[in-house]
């Protein structure tokens, strides 16, 4: 028996928070003469966490969460500083006044403001690094569980393609297009959750408060700042976990110094509903369609057999037995049949029950009784999401605290899906003397997500059962279904018993030692655990293949960290300013997994392994019951880093650094790497002969390095071996080759871009233009077959992106309490084989096939990889128009694609005319056609935010454009492609669609039953013979009818919050309270027809749409 996790308790959570509560106001209390007032913005909104300090000391504090704030000050001669990223910094002398109230006046995407370069911060005017920072207002109030897709269309150059609606879903993040072939993956979902299969992973690295980890389960609400490292000046220094870029996260800590605990309460409520959906015909419509085209006959099958006896859901059988029929996977009927068999009564009672009666469109007299079972209503509903946020947070000079508890309730728009989580965070630090501060963090997370486990049996097959399915049976249990990986989703839900749990543990204790002025030792260590568990019982029913299946998988994850750091600072004959460190990192990944699999378990009450049966014997062959799998592996990484930031008088700017890079899963001889970066700039406007008044900012920058990519299994370098059965004995057998001359994959890149501040911070314009070439990518080589292994780990070729980025913000308008900002960005990235391994064909193609090509009449290799070309391009057969008649088909070239059983037969009215590129009266894989690339080379967005008084409205958009979706779902759809039995969509009896000889000019063919099985392949075809050519995917069709581009644009928000003022929040004795109201994922501007135009793999099988959320909240401050 498999052991549960172990749980990790939230009990410290709860102790921090009864003791912070109770013994912030006596503890932290004191009194002084002061200085007192609020900080508001130009909007008239407090303004919580503004920094005020005592000029020329380092003593002040930081306004609490209602914008108050309170200071000791000496005399009357003193002078406040007052700054907040976002806005204008402030000088004000105290004079004699006690009341201090000050207004903050926006400083529209402020260049100055402090971003995290490497290990040390700097002011974006001094930093010479391409980093994007996320505005903290971007993560209120989302409607996602997750973080992750916020960031949609925020930054230049970070794409985050959100393909599933699954509550919980996050999404992958690619910035500056990767350092793989394929990011985004190419295959259709399938087990485990996953929304693509194939992906070649360019996940950036994350960071969250110093700790190498996984963001997406992270607490949206617990989010302080967020920012996006892209170039390797900024990446470098992370060595061989930069290459794909690096996103820094920082949580909340504690605001204030009067000792006061504030608390903070915010309780969103959700609704979610489809946003696309498929028009499926209805029962009745369907079942005279599917009848009439079976007895069309033109098709290669039985006749008789389809209409009279089994093969789809419109066929209406014979029943001889009395209760037969209501254990039927299907409802059609003849109605004298079920009368002489199961009696008039019982007719009489499906009438009642909403059965409807049809007279047969192809035997007419004879009456068909069925049932409408509204199928997609079944599965698919309106959802309702809980979020409760609670924090308390405080500090004094010496102290600060931050304690949240966070709890999400998401539903799904599928029935049975669902997410909850439940996270815990604790940032406090103390000022344990002058020189020495210590600072700890903790957090916890746990959830549990019903998640859909097999995509493609759930989403991409069941729901596209026609609305004829029987629901339940007679005895009122789930109908089965069609077949086990076609199944009543009713039926999966009423059997199957699934469980997925995961927690991450984080703990983290960091201290800051000033040894002398300006040099600081920053020691930090850390553990960090991600457990899963995921637990499945099935209980038993007759058409089980495993009876009373049973799962469990444990994976246990720990990750123990190190950082020791030594920063000088120093400003050399008051304009020379130095920033010089060294450092030390040590990370332990430890990785355990058990699995655990049994079957024929003696009742339906056991769902774990105790007591099971070992074996059964079966027809006297003894039969296993129970299996046992595990799992334990282990990296280490040493790595020396340094860095160096050097401006003189803020004009002219300098940076550099080193990381010398270990990692244990490389062979000895290539162990070790180093990846170093070098970067300048120069802020012209600072310059004396600067006289452009209105441009108040101008900084050119630009920056070499290198960052690498580990990407590899210890099994990769040294071979991996599995047991294996010898004769009657018990071997060992390789189950991959070792290749331990493995290298570093290393991706140098080459960034230029200027910064540009106009009218005061009004406009403000970032661009960048980069080149980054990856040089010896870790892939798999694929093998001949006579070696015994598909591939090997090997270093292959090079790959390079190229591209611009624009990032723009401006305040449009300013009129009294009225403001519109806008931000904008735009991002152009183009992918380019650089070098692959010789294999003695052009370009050293990988894969691919020939092709004609019109334009120069020869034919011409396409497809796969090649050096000097974009990746991932797709071909697939030109529809010349659809044949009007049985005549206008005659002179057909011909069709070696069609099923065997109609190969060299004539073509008919209502089937395609192909185009025949070379002419040689055959369709072959020599008349493909280009189509486009899977992936788009443009993305971008923006968000306009207008405000007035406490009123403030949003309203975002994102966009994409460069890539082509092959419509798979509809294609099916057309051609029943799914054992000829797939819900009919309403294009089958619309205006487009061949129905009768005669009609010309349609854009679909013919509907089918069956055209992949038995037809003709008017919209079911695929590309055979060669690899990387079409899709390479049943789901996906190379057929040009289905694709179109995936150009679009995204309505993504459209919400509103209101700052009630505080004569009415006081009344309840709250600071401020805030309300908000939003719609997200309004919908798209696109030619695509289909579910999601966000799919960035060639075609949309239809699986878990995006759904439209609706959000109501509110946040209230003590």
């Amino acid at each position: 028996m498999i052991t549960g996790l172990h749980k990790n308790r939230v009990g410290v959570f709860t102790f921090w928070f009864l003791f912070l509560v109770v013994a912030s106001p006596s503890v932290f209390s004191q009194t002084s003469q002061t200085v007192q007032g609020k900080v508001t913005s130009d909007a008239g909104e407090a303004l919580p966490g503004v920094s005020i300090l005592l000029k020329g000391t380092n003593k002040g504090t930081t306004t609490d969460v209602n914008g108050q704030y309170s200071l000791p000050v000496p005399d009357r001669n003193s002078t406040l500083v007052i700054s907040f990223i976002g806005y204008i910094s402030q000088e004000l002398a105290v004079g004699d006044r006690s009341q201090l109230d000050i207004k903050l006046l926006t400083d529209s995407k402020s260049l100055n403001e402090v971003v995290v370069v490497g290990y040390a911060e700097q002011s974006r005017a001094k930093t010479t690094a391409s980093v994007t920072k996320l505005d903290s207002k971007e993560l209120r109030n989302i409607p996602s569980t997750s973080p992750v897709q916020a960031l949609q269309g925020k930054m230049a150059g970070v794409s985050v393609p959100v393909l599933s609606g699954q509550p919980g879903a996050s999404a992958s993040i690619v910035i500056r297009g990767g350092t793989t072939l394929n990011p985004y993956g190419t295959g259709s979902p399938n087990s485990a959750g996953k929304e693509v299969q194939n992906r070649e992973d360019s996940g950036p690295l994350v960071i969250v408060d110093g700790v190498f980890r996984r963001f997406n389960d992270v607490n949206p609400d617990d989010i302080e700042s967020l920012q996006v490292l892209k170039d390797a000046a900024s990446t470098a220094v992370y060595g061989a976990r930069g290459a794909n870029g690096v996103i820094v996260i920082k949580t909340k800590s504690g605001k204030g110094s009067t000792g006061k605990a504030n608390v903070t309460f915010r309780y969103q409520h959700g609704f979610e509903t489809q946003a696309r959906k498929y028009n499926y015909l209805s029962a009745r419509d369907y079942l005279v369609l599917a009848r009439k085209t079976w007895a069309r006959g033109i098709d290669n099958f039985d006749i008789n057999q389809r209409l009279y006896v089994a093969g789809n859901s419109a066929t209406v059988p014979t029943y001889t037995a009395a209760g037969q029929y209501g254990y039927a996977k299907w409802t059609p009927a003849y109605v004298d049949n079920l009368v002489a068999v199961e009696g008039q009564p019982y007719v009489d009672n499906l009438m009642k029950n909403g059965w409807e009666t049809i007279d047969d469109p192809v035997n007419p007299g004879k009456t068909i009784i069925f049932k409408d079972t509204h199928y997609q209503d079944v599965l698919w509903n309106t959802a309702q999401t809980k979020n409760y946020n609670v924090s308390v947070d405080g500090g004094t000079e010496r102290a600060n605290y931050n304690l949240s508890f966070g709890y999400v309730d998401q539903g799904g728009v599928f029935l049975g899906t669902g997410y909850k989580r439940l996270s815990g965070l604790l940032n406090a630090g103390y000022k344990v003397s002058e020189k020495f501060r210590l600072d700890l963090n903790m957090s916890y997370l746990w959830n549990d997500n019903k998640y859909i486990d097999n995509s493609q049996a759930t989403l991409t097959r069941s729901t596209r059962i026609p609305d004829l399915l029987r629901l339940y049976n007679d005895d009122g249990k789930p109908q089965f279904g069609e077949n086990l990986t076609v199944r009543n989703r009713l039926h999966e839900l009423y059997y199957q018993d699934r469980k997925a749990n995961t927690d991450q543990t984080t703990i983290r204790v960091a201290g800051d030692y000033e040894i002398i002025p300006g040099l600081h030792y920053r020691p930090s260590a850390s553990i960090y655990f991600d457990n899963s568990q995921n637990l499945y019982f099935e209980k038993f029913f007759a058409q089980q293949a495993r009876p009373r299946d049973k799962s469990e998988a444990l994976n246990n994850n720990r990750q123990i960290m190190t950082d020791h750091i030594l920063q000088f600072d120093r400003t050399f004959a008051t304009r020379h300013n130095l920033t010089v460190l060294a450092g030390f990192n040590f990370t332990r990944n430890t990785y355990l997994n058990l699995t655990g699999a049994g079957q024929r378990s003696a009742t339906d009450y056991l769902f774990t392994f105790t007591g099971d049966p070992i074996s059964t014997i079966i027809n006297g062959t003894v039969q296993p019951n129970q299996s046992v799998s595990s799992s334990l592996n282990e990296s280490k990484t040493a790595s020396y880093f340094g860095q160096v930031n050097y401006d003189f008088d803020g004009k002219y700017l300098l940076g550099a650094s080193l990381r010398y890079d270990g990692f244990s899963n490389f062979a000895p001889n290539n162990q070790y790497a180093l990846f170093p970066s070098v970067s300048a700039g120069w802020n012209l406007h600072r310059e004396d002969f600067w006289k452009v008044k209105f441009v108040n900012q101008f900084k050119i920058r630009g920056s070499y390095g290198q960052a690498g990519l580990n990407s590899l299994g210890y099994t990769d370098t040294y071979g991996g071996y599995g047991s294996t059965a010898y004769a009657t004995g018990a071997g060992i057998l390789r189950s991959n080759l070792a290749n331990p001359n493995l290298l570093w994959e290393t991706t140098e890149t080459v960034d230029g871009g200027v910064d540009i501040g106009l009218f005061n911070g009004r406009l403000n314009l970032l661009v960048d233009v980069y080149n980054k070439l990856t040089r010896n990518r870790l892939d798999n080589l694929p093998l001949a077959a006579e070696s015994g292994f598909t591939s090997i780990k090997y270093n292959i070729g090079q790959l390079r992106n190229r591209g611009l980025e624009v990032e723009l913000n401006a305040t449009v308008l300013k009129i009294g309490k009225f403001s519109w900002n806008t931000n904008f960005s735009f991002a152009f990235n183009r992918t380019t084989v650089v070098k692959l391994p010789t294999n003695g064909r052009a370009k050293n193609r990988i894969n691919g096939g020939l092709v004609f090509d019109p334009a120069t009449g020869k034919e011409m290799e396409v497809g796969g990889y090649a050096e000097g070309e974009r990746p991932l391009g797709l071909w697939a057969w030109q529809s010349n128009g659809i044949f009007a008649t049985d005549e206008a088909a005659k002179g057909a070239p011909n069709d070696l694609q069609v099923t065997a059983g109609n190969l060299n037969k004539p073509k008919h009215g209502g089937d395609v005319n192909w185009a025949d590129l070379n002419g040689d009266k055959i369709i072959d894989n020599k008349d493909l056609v280009f189509m486009g690339y899977r992936v788009p080379d443009k993305i971008g967005g923006m968000q306009n935010t207008f405000s007035f008084k406490g009123l403030t409205l949003r309203f975002t958009m994102d966009y994409a454009m460069g890539h082509v979706i092959s419509n798979g779902a509809l294609a099916r759809a057309m051609g029943q492609g799914r054992a000829f039995n797939e819900g009919a969509p309403a294009e089958a009896l619309g205006p487009d669609v061949w129905m009768n000889s005669g009609d010309a000019g349609k854009l679909y063919p013919r509907f089918s039953m069956g055209d992949a099985d038995v037809g003709y392949k008017n919209h079911l075809r695929f590309v055979t013979g060669y690899t990387g050519v079409g899709l390479d995917d049943s789901y996906g069709v190379d057929n040009s009818i289905y694709y179109s581009k995936g150009d679009f644009l995204a309505f993504r928000e459209l919400s509103l919050s209101y700052q009630v003022p505080q004569l009415i929040s006081r009344k309840i004795s709250a600071g401020s309270i805030q309300l908000n109201a939003g719609v997200y994922n309004l919908g798209y501007l696109t030619a695509y027809k289909g579910l999601n135009p966000e799919v960035y793999k060639g075609f949309d099988e239809g699986a878990f749409p995006r759904p439209r959320q609706f959000t109501l909240g509110a946040t209230i401050r003590f």
